[in-house]
């Protein structure tokens, strides 16, 4: 769906299949169809921890830090992408709830 939307943007053209031009400006497919500006705060430290994590700078915990449940597919939660090292390891559950909760308290301060 995103695709097809940022065809009919005026300004817009392919440049591949993860990247798109709007107006000069450079956006990049994420899941969902989904895209955000390149250079994006979140995407930069997304990308440095992955770095780190990769070379083995920085290691994933087998546990979620909040149920304590192992599973192998635990997600960095950034509380600040100023600092991109210093995560949280969730589960994916524990990290929905996390994010809903983060919102509510957004919505009732705003």
């Amino acid at each position: 769906m995103a695709l097809n939307f940022m065809k009919h943007v005026k300004g817009s053209h392919q440049v591949d299949n993860k990247y798109k031009d709007v107006n000069r400006k450079k956006y990049l497919l994420r899941g969902g169809g989904q895209f955000v500006p390149v250079g994006n705060a979140k995407i930069r430290a997304q990308r440095t921890l992955q770095y780190h994590v990769r070379v083995g700078h920085i290691l994933k915990p087998d546990r979620c830090s909040i149920c304590k449940n192992s599973n192998n597919s635990l997600v960095a939660h950034h509380t600040n992408y100023e600092q991109p090292l210093n995560v949280v390891w969730l589960c994916s559950r524990c990290h929905t709830l996390v994010h809903h909760a983060i919102n509510k308290l957004t919505k009732m301060a705003g």
